[in-house]
């Protein structure tokens, strides 16, 4: 018998590791208007609500996405206090800025989508994992209130550096809040590009053997 797909929209490591950054931050976030891209299974714009989050956007280009998080937030009892769109990136919340945005975006370099049952949408970066960090980058000066912070995940292999000259370009800056090594699943391991596991520059990306490793952070973005 082969094995079962994986839920589409499951929470992943990623998500759990956004979701503890959050909570640490917590005493610090303003949370009037918070903004998650992405909801995915909806576990972190779930998060922002229970952390006292009063007004919340959730947007996802999967529709499905979307309805998971719907049934996730009005069995939390939190339907109410939030706003649900299914749309690409940042078209969905054109002119309107918030105190907190989260993104945990597709940003593995894969060649081919994954052979695991999950949608395209579930982790495939582009040709270098950054498709979608360029453009959630480029939107935060317009999105973000004054004083305003975004966390995001981030793979360590697909340009850290690359990452901080951009939002310095934009008058932003960076912190590592959290950083975790994780093994690479199979279906993953297969849709890589075999030059980057020898690639000695790529930072956080190594191999033992048969098995391979990640390294990613969650960063908090605010102003420079």
């Amino acid at each position: 018998m082969s094995p079962a797909a994986p839920a589409p929209f499951a929470p992943t490591a990623y998500a759990a590791a956004l979701l503890q950054v959050l909570r640490a931050q917590a005493p610090t976030l303003r949370l009037d208007d918070v903004l998650e891209l992405g909801v995915g299974s909806g576990v972190v714009l779930a998060q922002l609500l229970e952390l006292g989050a009063r007004r919340a956007l959730g947007v996802d280009i999967e529709p499905a996405a979307v309805q998971a998080t719907r049934a996730l937030l009005a069995g939390l009892g939190h339907g109410e206090r939030a706003e649900l769109r299914q749309g690409d990136l940042w078209a969905p919340c054109a002119g309107r800025r918030f105190d907190l945005i989260a993104c945990n975006p597709p940003q593995f370099p894969l060649q081919a989508p994954l052979a695991d049952g999950r949608l395209p949408s579930w982790s495939s970066g582009g040709a270098d994992g950054r498709a979608l960090i360029e453009p959630f980058l480029q939107g935060l000066p317009a999105h973000l209130k004054p004083g305003g912070r975004a966390f995001m995940t981030h793979n360590a292999f697909v340009g850290l550096a690359r990452t901080e000259q951009q939002l310095a370009a934009l008058g932003l800056r960076s912190r590592v809040a959290s950083t975790v090594c994780l093994p690479l699943p199979l279906s993953k391991l297969q849709g890589l590009d075999p030059a980057l596991l020898q690639d000695p520059s790529r930072q956080g990306l190594s191999r033992l053997g048969p098995h391979a490793f990640a390294e990613f952070h969650v960063l908090d973005i605010g102003p420079a």
